[in-house]
């Protein structure tokens, strides 16, 4: 799952012209990746897309860093309508 979730935030950077910078699990998605919330909303969708899962289905979860990201969407595995 890391690597899908590390595609696209690549992409979800070029997409709006933000610096390309090196991450990993321990990013920070606001602030280490310079996200803003707009960049966070796209990012999600494209990973709804890509991988079926909704690991907010059934509410909002708190996520700070990649690795938290990619927690949510290996424990929604299963679990998306």
């Amino acid at each position: 799952m890391y690597p899908v979730v590390a595609r696209a935030i690549e992409e979800v950077l070029d997409e709006n012209r933000k610096p390309r910078v090196a991450f990993d699990r321990n990013s920070r998605l606001l602030s280490d990746l310079d996200l803003d919330s707009l960049n966070l909303a796209l990012l999600i969708v494209k990973l709804e897309e890509r991988t079926g899962r909704d690991p907010f289905r059934l509410g909002f979860e708190n996520f700070e860093t990649v690795g938290e990201l990619v927690a949510l969407y290996q424990r929604a595995d299963g679990r998306s309508s």
